[in-house]
């Protein structure tokens, strides 16, 4: 009996299948993360503002768990002051 790791890069799907006696047996196969993306660009130009990043859960296969954990993240970013604008009231 031998176990194998197989991946299709067609379907992106991850295996494990066991032969025993000419019988392909295929196993449960959880999900798991890719790695994380860069962080985007800050929303705003000036001030305070938001970064985000995502990664993507490779799905389970064969009734496998699904990835555990976020796939998005925010944080926070200062893009330094605001010029000042004024105004006059006539």
């Amino acid at each position: 009996m031998a176990f194998w790791l197989v991946r299709s890069t067609c379907s992106l799907e991850t295996y494990h299948e066991r032969k025993f006696h000419n019988v392909t047996f295929l196993f449960k196969v959880d999900g798991y993360w890719q790695t994380w993306e860069s962080w985007s660009k800050c929303d705003v130009s000036c001030g305070t503002g938001h970064v985000t990043r995502r990664r993507q859960c490779h799905h389970p296969s064969f009734g496998g768990a699904e990835c555990s954990g976020p796939s998005n993240e925010r944080g926070d970013c200062d893009m330094g002051q605001c010029p000042s604008t004024l105004s006059f009231n006539n």
